[in-house]
């Protein structure tokens, strides 16, 4: 088990009143906050969300947000994501920011797949550091094993137990406890251990509403593997992928392509594939290339 970095609450209208300059006090570090459930409707925004952002941030505490999503297919997820998106305009978000899947339990794990992609890739796209949540066993049963690579977990296993079905390398946060204590707070309230600096990474590559602190980094023509002349020809794998701005999954989402399409590629950095038309990087693990 990693040494945590930070320590977080996470919080919806449910925790009532929350008093953040005395959590703060109390050594937590950062937030997540709901934003909403399901898709655009003026009754499904969290009532507090606003206030909650507002009063963390005021207190000096980092925040992230989550979406708590009923999607059953892509489409429904697109929706959910631009129904988030909404509510983050025009703030900024230190920690990532998530969709929450725990109603996908009676779909197929390729639905599952589809759906959490057509989420994130969905928030990617606008430049957020997008991240799954969920609880231990859903990565497992619901989730093809890159997809905690792909994408930031944020793993549930409580009672103290540590997540079994993630590997360890790929928890950014641990929610530990749906029962803590923390002065700030009256009652319950869901306790997380964050593994990994978020707002070094979030601020470092311009995401979640901040400007970029430095220049991105663009791969080198040394890392390009590809002999001259040398094509291939990609045909896309089961589900959605996506193809990224550089040859790593920490650059921006540009576009999203499914199964049964076809590109071209002109070279090859690594296990990453550049597709001219598209103007960016897929993961091999997403395509079946051909040389020609």
């Amino acid at each position: 088990m990693n040494k945590p970095v930070y320590k977080l609450v996470d919080l919806s209208k449910w925790n009532g009143t929350v008093d953040f300059v005395k959590l703060k006090k109390a050594g937590i570090d950062g937030v997540i906050i709901r934003t909403g459930f399901g898709v655009k409707n003026p009754k499904q925004i969290d009532n507090r969300f606003e206030e909650y952002y507002s009063k963390a941030k005021a207190a000096g505490l980092y925040v992230g947000a989550y979406h708590y999503s009923y999607a059953k297919t892509a489409s429904a997820a697109e929706k959910e994501a631009e129904f988030m998106l909404e509510m983050l305009k025009g703030k900024s978000f230190e920690l990532p920011v998530y969709g929450d899947f725990e109603e996908q339990g009676s779909v197929s794990p390729k639905i599952c797949c589809d759906i959490v992609n057509a989420f994130c890739g969905k928030l990617e796209a606008s430049k957020m550091l997008a991240g799954i949540y969920s609880y231990d066993s859903f990565f497992k049963d619901k989730l093809s094993t890159d997809m905690s690579k792909r994408y930031t977990t944020w793993v549930a296993r409580v009672e103290n137990i540590y997540p079994k079905c993630v590997p360890a390398a790929d928890i950014g946060i641990w929610q530990y406890s749906w029962k803590g204590h923390i002065d700030g707070i009256k009652d319950d309230v869901d306790m997380d251990y964050c593994y990994r600096d978020f707002p070094k990474i979030v601020k470092s590559k311009g995401l979640n509403g901040y400007t970029a602190d430095k220049t991105e980094e663009k791969p080198s023509e040394s890392s390009d593997t590809t002999p001259k002349g040398t094509f291939y020809t990609l045909a896309i794998k089961d589900g959605t992928w996506n193809v990224r701005k550089g040859a790593n999954v920490k650059y921006a989402v540009v576009k999203v392509v499914k199964q049964g399409e076809k590109y071209m590629a002109s070279r090859k950095s690594g296990n990453w594939y550049y597709i001219d038309k598209l103007k960016g990087w897929i993961s091999a693990s997403g395509v079946i290339a051909y040389k020609v």
